[in-house]
C-alpha cells in the first residue's frame, strides 16, 4: 500500500466559461488521481508564465499562497490519520475525509448566489434581497474579492463590524448583516458544504446588538381618529393610502404584503369573516371583520365579483404580475407610494410622526396593550409564533406612558 500525495494545482487542461483555470487539490494514491475543486478560478494573465502560482503583484497573491499551504497541510493531516488507522484507503477516501473537516468546494460569494436563487424560486423574493444586500456589503468590505467559509472567524467578523460602524451604519443594520451571514453559514452546514462543527461564529458575541432601541412606530388613537375624519374626496391617491393604512389597523395590523395578496375568496362579507394565510409565517389568520374595515371594502368591491381569485385592492394584477420578481417589485413600488401619501395625509392633520403602513400594525398592538389586553390575545391577533416575539414587539412603551406611570406611582394621590 503506497503513501498518498496531495498538492494544490491550477488545471491547465480545464477552463470555465470565462476562460479561467480552476484551482484544484490533486490527490494521488496507488497511481489513481482525484481532483477536488477549491472554489477559485484565475485567468492566465493573473498567473506566472509557468501557470503554477499567481503573479506576485496580484492582490490575492499572499492570501492564496497561505490558503494553498493550509489546504495541503489539511490534506497531509488527513492522509496521516488514515495511515494510522492501518486500513486500506483510496484517493476518494481522502477527499471524503477533507469534506468532513474543513475544505469546501464553494466560496461564500458563490454560495450567496446559490441561496439567493433558491429563495427567489421559493417565492421569498423579499428575503432574498436581504441576502443580496448582505453579500454586496461583504464584497465591498473585501474589495470585491471572494472568500472561503474558513476565512470567517472572530477576527474577520470584528473587522467587518468595525468597517460598517466606521461608515456610519446603524447598529441594528449591522446586526441584520451579521445575522444574515450567520444564517448563510447554517444553510451551508445543512447543505454539507462545511462541517456541522464549523465554528466561524463561535467566539463572536452578539451581545453588542442586544437592546437596540428603534424609533417609536405607533401613533395615538386620537391621531387615528384625525386620519379617519379628514375629507379626501378630491384626492384619490391620498384616499387610497388612507384606506390601506386604516384597513391594516382595523384588521389586526395586517401586513401590507398580505393586503396586496388579499383576494375576494378570502372574505365572507355575509358572515363578516376573513380567512387568509399570513405570507411571513404561513400561519392561517381567521377573524371577524370590523365594520370600519367593511366600509373600506365596499369602496373596492365591484357590483359582481367576476372571479373569486381576483385581488381585493388595486395593487396586484394577475395578468401583469405573474412572477415572484414582478410581484415583489410591484408591491415594493406601491408600498413606497402609499407610505409617501400617508405621510401627506398625516401632515394635513398636524400629525408630525413619520407614518408608514407598518405604523398601523404597531399602533394596533400598542393600543391593545394600553387597553390591558392579555399578552396571549395580542400574540394571536398579530399572528406571532410565540409570546416571546410579541414581548420583543411590545418591548418599547412610549416615554409619555412611562413618565405618567412613574408620576402616578411616586407622587400621585
Amino acid at each position: 500500500m503506497s503513501t498518498a500525495k496531495a498538492k494544490v494545482v491550477f488545471r491547465k487542461d480545464k477552463k470555465n466559461k470565462d476562460g479561467k483555470h480552476p484551482l484544484y487539490l490533486r490527490v494521488i494514491k496507488d497511481r489513481r488521481i482525484k481532483y477536488y475543486y477549491l472554489g477559485h478560478d484565475f485567468s492566465p494573465n493573473e498567473m506566472d508564465k509557468d501557470m503554477k502560482r499567481l503573479k506576485i503583484n496580484h492582490p490575492l497573491s499572499n492570501e492564496i499562497s497561505i490558503k494553498i499551504k493550509d489546504w495541503e497541510t489539511d490534506a497531509q493531516k488527513a492522509i496521516l490519520e488514515l495511515e494510522r488507522e492501518k486500513k486500506d484507503y483510496s484517493a476518494e477516501t481522502i477527499i471524503t475525509k477533507l469534506k468532513q473537516n474543513v475544505i469546501t468546494s464553494i466560496t461564500v460569494g458563490k454560495y450567496f448566489d446559490k441561496t439567493i436563487e433558491r429563495l427567489v424560486k421559493e417565492d421569498r423574493v423579499g428575503y432574498s434581497r436581504v441576502f443580496k444586500e448582505t453579500k454586496r456589503e461583504l464584497m465591498k468590505f473585501r474589495k470585491q474579492i471572494d472568500f472561503n467559509f474558513q476565512d470567517i472567524d472572530k477576527k474577520f467578523l470584528t473587522k467587518f463590524h468595525n468597517y460598517k460602524i466606521k461608515q456610519g451604519c446603524a447598529l441594528n443594520t449591522v446586526f441584520v448583516f451579521m445575522r444574515t451571514l450567520k444564517t448563510l453559514v447554517n444553510y451551508a452546514k445543512e447543505d454539507e458544504y462545511i462541517p456541522k462543527n464549523f465554528g466561524g461564529f463561535a467566539e463572536f458575541s452578539f451581545k453588542r446588538y442586544r437592546g437596540i432601541k428603534t424609533k417609536k412606530r405607533a401613533i395615538t388613537k386620537e391621531s387615528i381618529n384625525k386620519i379617519v375624519e379628514l375629507n379626501l374626496t378630491d384626492s384619490s391617491h391620498l384616499s387610497f393610502a388612507r384606506d390601506i393604512f386604516l384597513y391594516s389597523y382595523y384588521c389586526r395590523g395586517m401586513n401590507f404584503i398580505d393586503i396586496a395578496h388579499l383576494k375576494w375568496r378570502d372574505l365572507d362579507l355575509t358572515k363578516l369573516d376573513i380567512d387568509y394565510m399570513r405570507r411571513k409565517t404561513k400561519k392561517e389568520m381567521q377573524f371577524k371583520i370590523l365594520n370600519p374595515a367593511i366600509e373600506i371594502l365596499k369602496k373596492y368591491k365591484p357590483d359582481e365579483v367576476a372571479n373569486s381569485t381576483s385581488y381585493v385592492f388595486p395593487i396586484l394584477n394577475e395578468k401583469k404580475h405573474y412572477t415572484p420578481e414582478k410581484i415583489y417589485n410591484r408591491i415594493f413600488n406601491v408600498r413606497k407610494q402609499v407610505n409617501s401619501n400617508i405621510k401627506k395625509v398625516a401632515k394635513l392633520q398636524g400629525i408630525d410622526d413619520q407614518i408608514t403602513t407598518y405604523v398601523a400594525r404597531h399602533t394596533f398592538a400598542t393600543i391593545m396593550k394600553k387597553s390591558n389586553a392579555p399578552l396571549g390575545v395580542i400574540q394571536q391577533t398579530l399572528g406571532h409564533e410565540s409570546e416571546t416575539t410579541t414581548l420583543i414587539y411590545l418591548s418599547d412603551i412610549d416615554d409619555e406612558t412611562v413618565n405618567s406611570a412613574v408620576e402616578n406611582a411616586i407622587i400621585g394621590n
